[in-house]
C-alpha cells in the first residue's frame, strides 16, 4: 500500500510536471477576484479619507482666516457661548451710564475733600485771633493795608498749604472719577453684556479705547477751578481787606480814648522827670508813648474781650464763602469733564458704528443716504437765504429730532441743529428812506424822524429837504431781524417849519422778506418796498403819529431800501464712510 501511495504522487508529480503551465494559470485565475476587492477597496478608502480631511482643512482655515482678518462679527446669537458684538446704541448707553454715574458719585465727594482740605485753616483762626489782638497785630494790619498789602500775614497763618492740599483733592477727585467710570464698564464687560455670551473684539476694543482716553480727558486736577498761589492770594486778601476796614473803623473810634490816657500819662511822666534836668524833655517823651502803647493794649484787650468771639465767627464765615466758592468751581470742572468724556464716548461710538456697518454692510446704504440727503439741504441754506424758508427748515428740524441719537448719524444731526439756530436771522446793516411828503405839505425845510423795524426804534437827524427834490435818509440799524414771520416797518416824519406848528407824518408796511427776496440766491440781499405816507393833523409830537395806514386825501409813498445780510451758517464735515 505504501509502493502505491509513493506511485500515485509520483505519477502526479510529473503529471503536474508536464502541464506546470496550464497549472499555474489554474492558480492564478482561482485568486485573481480576492486581490481586486483589495485594491480597489484601499484606493476608495484613501479617496474618502482625502476627502474628508480636505473639508476639515477649508473649515480650519475658514475660522483661522475670520479670526485673522476680522471678518463679520457675530452679530446675532449664534451658540451662546460664542463672542457677540455689541450694537453702537448699546454701547453709547453704556458710556453714558458709565459717565453719568461717576460724575454723580464723585460730585457728592467734593464737599467732604474740600472740608478736610479747609480744615488746617479753621484750626488757625484762634491763632489768627491772637495775633488781631494784640498791639503789633494791630499795627501790622494796618500798616500792611497802608502799603497795599493787604493779606500776606493771613495768608501765612491761615491758608498755609491750602495750595497742595486744593491741588490733591483734585487728583483725588479725577481718579475717584477714573475709578468709578472703569468699575461701571468692567461689570459690562464682566457680564458679557448680554446672559451667556461674551464680548466680540470690537466692542472690547471700544470699551478699552474708552477707559484709556478717558484718564486723559480734561482732567480736573488741571483746571483752573483748582486753587493756585495766585488763586489764594486773591482770596486771603479779600478777606484781609475786610477786616482791615473793620480795623481801621475801630481805631478812629480809640483814638480819642488814646489822647486823654496819653495826655494823662504825659501830664505824671512830665512831673516824674523833673530830676532829669537837660534830659527831662526825651525822658517825657518815652513816657508819653509808653502811655499811648499802655493805653493801646488796654482798648486792644478791651476789644478782645468784648468782639474776640464775633471775630472768629466772622472769619469762620468768610472762609466758608471762599470754600463755597471752590466748592462750585469744582463742580463746574466736573460737569465739563463729563461733557468731554460724553463727546471722546459718540466719537468712540460713532467709530464702532461705522466699523461694523463696514464689515457686514447692514444699514451702511440706508444711513448714507439719510446723511446724503439732509447734507445737500443743509448746504443749501449754508450759502443761499432764499432756500431757508420755514416748511425747508422745518424738514430739516424734523429730520435732526429723529436722527440725534443715532450713533451714526446723530454727531452730524446734532451739528446742524445747532448751526441752523440762527438761520431765520438776518441782519440790517443800512437803510435808506426816499421820496416826499404829501403835494399840500412840500417845501424847503428840513424833516426828521423815528425808525422802527420790528419792534426795535432807530431815529435819524434833521435832514434838509427840497419841495421839489423830497428828502434822502439813510441809517444804520445794526440790528438783526427774523425772516421766518411778517416784518412789520413804520416810520414817523416831522416836519420842521419856522412860523407855523411842526408837521407830522407817518406810515407802516408789513411784509415777507423771503417772498421779497425771491429766488436771489447767496446771503445778501437788497430789497425795495413802498411805504404810504400820511398827514396826521391831530398829533403835537413825534411820539403821537399815528403810522396804520389808512386812506386819506394827500397820501404818498416813499421808498424803503433795506440791505440784508444772512447769518453764514459753518460747513458740514461729510459723514465717514459716505
Amino acid at each position: 500500500m505504501k509502493v502505491d501511495e509513493e506511485t500515485t504522487a509520483s505519477d502526479k508529480s510529473a503529471e503536474l510536471a508536464g502541464t506546470g503551465v496550464s497549472a499555474n494559470k489554474t492558480t492564478i485565475n482561482s485568486s485573481s477576484p480576492n486581490l481586486a476587492r483589495w485594491f480597489w477597496g484601499s484606493i476608495i478608502l484613501m479617496a474618502v479619507a482625502s476627502i474628508v480631511l480636505s473639508v476639515a482643512a477649508a473649515l480650519r482655515l475658514s475660522d483661522y482666516s475670520r479670526d485673522v482678518t476680522g471678518s463679520p462679527p457675530s452679530m446675532n446669537g449664534g451658540r451662546s457661548d460664542e463672542p457677540v458684538e455689541q450694537s453702537a446704541s448699546e454701547l453709547k448707553r453704556r458710556l453714558n451710564t458709565a459717565n453719568k454715574s461717576a460724575l454723580e458719585a464723585v460730585t457728592l465727594q467734593i464737599g467732604p475733600l474740600l472740608d478736610a482740605a479747609y480744615q488746617p485753616a479753621y484750626d488757625a483762626i484762634p491763632s489768627y485771633a491772637n495775633f488781631h489782638y494784640s498791639v503789633w497785630g494791630e499795627y501790622a494790619e494796618l500798616g500792611a493795608a497802608a502799603l497795599g498789602d493787604v493779606g500776606v500775614k493771613l495768608q501765612e497763618m491761615l491758608f498755609n498749604g491750602l495750595e497742595g492740599r486744593l491741588r490733591e483733592v483734585g487728583i483725588g477727585l479725577d481718579q475717584s472719577f477714573n475709578s468709578r467710570f472703569e468699575t461701571e464698564l468692567n461689570a459690562f464687560t464682566d457680564n458679557g453684556g448680554s446672559v451667556g455670551a461674551s464680548l466680540g473684539p470690537l466692542t472690547r476694543l471700544a470699551l478699552q479705547d474708552a477707559k484709556t482716553r478717558m484718564v486723559i480727558t480734561v482732567p480736573v486736577s488741571t483746571a483752573a477751578a483748582i486753587g493756585t498761589a495766585a488763586t489764594i492770594k486773591v482770596a486771603a486778601t479779600s478777606i484781609a481787606k475786610k477786616i482791615a476796614a473793620k480795623l481801621a473803623i475801630k481805631a478812629a473810634a480809640k483814638t480819642g480814648g488814646k489822647w486823654a490816657a496819653a495826655g494823662t500819662g504825659a501830664g505824671v511822666g512830665g512831673a516824674a522827670c523833673w530830676w532829669a534836668g537837660p534830659g527831662a524833655g526825651l525822658c517825657a517823651a518815652v513816657g508819653g508813648v509808653g502811655a499811648w502803647i499802655v493805653a493801646d493794649y488796654g482798648i486792644v484787650k478791651l476789644d478782645e474781650y468784648w468782639n474776640r468771639d464775633e471775630f472768629e465767627a466772622d472769619l469762620r464765615g468768610m472762609i466758608d464763602e471762599q470754600k463755597a466758592s471752590h466748592k462750585s468751581a469744582l463742580a463746574q470742572a466736573l460737569a465739563a469733564r463729563a461733557i468731554a468724556v460724553q463727546e471722546v464716548s459718540n466719537e468712540i461710538v460713532q467709530r464702532h458704528d461705522f466699523t461694523l456697518r463696514e464689515l457686514s454692510g447692514i444699514g451702511n446704504a440706508e444711513i448714507c443716504k439719510v446723511a446724503a440727503e439732509q447734507t445737500e439741504s443743509y448746504e443749501l441754506m449754508r450759502v443761499n437765504l432764499a432756500a431757508r424758508k420755514p416748511a425747508a427748515l422745518q424738514a430739516i428740524l424734523s429730520a435732526v429730532a429723529e436722527n440725534s441719537d443715532s450713533p451714526s448719524l446723530g454727531p452730524m444731526m446734532q451739528e446742524m441743529g445747532r448751526n441752523l439756530k440762527g438761520a431765520t436771522l438776518v441782519s440790517v446793516s443800512t437803510a435808506r428812506i426816499e421820496g416826499n411828503l404829501p403835494l399840500d405839505f412840500r417845501s424847503d425845510r428840513d424833516v426828521s424822524g423815528l425808525f422802527y423795524l420790528d419792534g426795535a426804534t432807530v431815529g435819524f437827524a434833521r435832514k434838509q429837504t427840497t419841495e421839489i427834490g423830497g428828502f434822502n435818509v439813510s441809517i444804520a440799524p445794526g440790528i438783526e431781524i427774523r425772516i421766518d414771520k411778517p416784518l412789520s416797518i413804520s416810520v414817523v416824519i416831522e416836519q420842521h417849519l419856522r412860523i407855523w406848528t411842526n408837521q407830522y407824518f407817518g406810515g407802516s408796511v408789513r411784509v415777507k422778506l423771503l417772498d421779497a427776496i425771491g429766488t436771489s440766491g447767496g446771503l445778501e440781499h437788497r430789497i425795495k418796498l413802498t411805504l404810504p405816507i400820511t398827514h396826521d393833523p391831530n398829533a403835537e409830537n413825534i411820539g403821537e403819529v399815528e403810522v396804520t395806514p389808512r386812506e386819506q386825501t394827500g397820501q404818498t409813498t416813499v421808498d424803503l431800501t433795506l440791505q440784508l445780510r444772512g447769518k453764514p451758517l459753518a460747513e458740514i464735515k461729510k459723514m465717514r464712510g459716505c
